[in-house]
């Protein structure tokens, strides 16, 4: 049996505050970081593994 996903909303970024979160961090060394941390849910180390070769580049 699955347990319930409780999400807490006050942790949670709406639609609009991450589309301001990436326009403002274009220009930001970590940009990348933010892009894939709002899109892919992902947390620091996770990224910091990522190597170039672990990219569907065809997808």
């Amino acid at each position: 049996m699955l347990d319930t996903l409780v999400i807490d909303e006050k942790k949670t970024y709406k639609i609009e505050e991450l589309v301001t979160l990436i326009k403002v961090s274009k220009d930001i060394s970590v940009y990348s970081h933010i892009l894939f941390v709002a899109l892919m849910g992902m947390c620091k180390s996770e990224i910091n593994g990522i190597k170039y070769t672990d990219i569907d580049k065809y997808y």
